[in-house]
């Protein structure tokens, strides 16, 4: 593949040397780093008065087979990286949305640049929705030349969320901005280009598109939270969570749903996302066993979890947890705790949920804890203030080595 612009410098027998790469966000699903694209990479040509070069990889692959390329080299896994990156967080102004480049991104691009964000699959000759946890998000052209974003709502949202209960979190979350809000979705009006294609943008709906997945009633609230503190405390706790989390009661009512006891097979056994939880009735004794991949952070979320068992239930209960097994056991002792001990099971098998979507790069994972975080800060009986400011300080007296 060679074009006009990439022949000239083979013609010149011209040598760049590459120093960084430039990114463009986009509003693709997956994790932090799917969440932006390389389009070029970025040098100098030294062997031309060092002017300034911005090529694609594909370019970059031409220009290494000529021998014109500085600084690059080819890895293990056949693909070309630079040797030394000097400037590799730079972003082209604006965004991909639903597959459309900003107009005045793409006026200032090369047409070989946009051919090869096409070539990608970056971007779409038409607005292609994209599909989010909770909806389908779509972008709409007026004609007086602004930009209008429809969110609508996927079948789960309208059968499971109490229609009441949707609306009015809805308008609440965008209460900042020009909304209405429809029987199946919401519609953002009369955005300038530089709103629709923004980070702060597309980070609108992915925050709403988390928020509004998790008030499905279907998960208990409390166990909800102390599951991402169960997370956040494996690795570098105030990433996740914030010195001022919870200071101020919200303005909303985010109901707590909680879970009633885990409904066993006849062979006492009930599954959930991550584990197995076995129950003998005669003996009182319960058995979660994963069936994941057992992972270091597996493990110590285990061993996290066997420590806050026992203090919580001290010498009344027997806890237990077996690497060796990948299994967590309680024994009842004849103690009448059994659905406390299916909530903690509920909400460990939570935190293992959350491990192992995030292992697998399905959510930025930041954004995704915090975003969860904020939905129930909005709650205004202080239900998730108290059981966060509980569920902390017992977290901090059992592993302050994670602090």
């Amino acid at each position: 593949m060679e074009n006009s612009y990439v022949s000239r410098l083979i013609e010149n027998q011209t040598i760049c040397t590459m120093n960084g790469k430039r990114h463009i966000i986009t509003d693709r699903m997956g994790a932090w780093n799917k969440q932006s694209v390389v389009l070029t990479w970025e040098g100098w040509q030294i062997t031309s008065n060092s002017n300034f070069v911005s090529i694609t990889p594909d370019e970059v692959e031409v220009l290494f087979t000529k021998g014109l390329i500085r600084n690059v080299a080819r890895g293990e896994n056949g693909k070309l990286y630079e040797k030394t990156t000097f400037l590799d967080g730079r972003d082209f102004a604006g965004a991909i949305v639903c597959g459309i480049l900003a107009p005045s991104t793409q006026a200032n691009l090369r047409p070989e640049i946009c051919d090869y964000a096409k070539k990608m699959g970056y971007i779409t000759d038409i607005m292609t929705p994209v599909k989010m946890f909770s909806g389908t998000k779509s972008l709409i052209f007026n004609t007086d030349g602004t930009y209008s974003i429809l969110f609508v709502w996927n079948d789960s949202v309208l059968k499971k969320i109490n229609q009441e209960l949707l609306h009015n979190f809805t308008k609440n979350f965008f209460r900042n901005y020009s909304v209405e809000v429809k029987n199946n979705g919401i519609l953002m009006l009369n955005l300038s280009e530089d709103f629709a294609f923004s980070r702060k943008s597309i980070d609108i709906f992915r925050v709403y598109d988390i928020q509004l997945f998790y008030l499905n009633p279907k998960f208990d609230k409390k166990l909800l939270l102390r599951a991402i503190m169960q997370r956040a405390f494996i690795s570098f706790p105030y990433n996740i969570l914030k010195r001022n989390q919870f200071e101020k009661l919200g303005n909303t009512t985010i109901p707590e749903n909680k879970k009633e006891h885990l409904k066993f097979n006849q062979f006492g056994k009930c599954k959930l996302n991550c584990g197995k939880v076995f129950y003998n009735s005669e003996l009182k004794r319960y058995l979660y066993k994963i069936t994941i991949p057992y992972t270091e952070w597996i493990r110590e979320l285990m061993i996290d979890t066997e420590k806050v068992l026992k203090s919580k239930y001290c010498e009344n209960v027997c806890v237990s947890f077996s690497g060796f097994n990948q299994t967590i056991e309680i024994y009842c002792n004849g103690n009448d705790i059994g659905l406390d001990v299916e909530r903690e099971l509920i909400s460990l098998d939570y935190a293992m949920t959350f491990l192992w979507d995030e292992s697998k790069g399905l959510f930025n994972y930041y954004q995704f804890y915090t975003s969860i975080l904020s939905l129930l800060e909005a709650d205004s009986s202080g239900q998730f203030r108290d059981e966060y400011f509980s569920y902390l300080k017992t977290l901090k007296r059992l592993l302050p080595e994670k602090l």
